[in-house]
């Protein structure tokens, strides 16, 4: 979803899109492009449940650790 300023703004993100033949719908309502992303939303959600469930998961202190080890990583 990208809100354009003005329609030149618009015409330049088209045409830039188009030349990198990157594929996009344009004039979606509110409701769908609403519908479209609590789909998807609802979908991680329920990916994140199940890695959970199977245990699959970083406890808070391992990510302290982690940051930690990237810090140190580029001293």
């Amino acid at each position: 979803m990208v809100n354009t300023v003005n329609e030149q703004e618009e015409k330049i993100l088209l045409a830039f899109l188009d030349s990198m033949d990157i594929r996009y719908t344009t004039a979606l309502d509110d409701s769908q492009m609403a519908e479209d992303f609590i789909v998807s939303y609802n979908k991680e959600i329920n990916k994140a449940d199940n890695e959970i469930e199977s245990g699959n998961y970083l406890s808070q202190d391992d990510v302290v650790l982690l940051f930690e080890k990237r810090r140190q990583a580029f001293k």
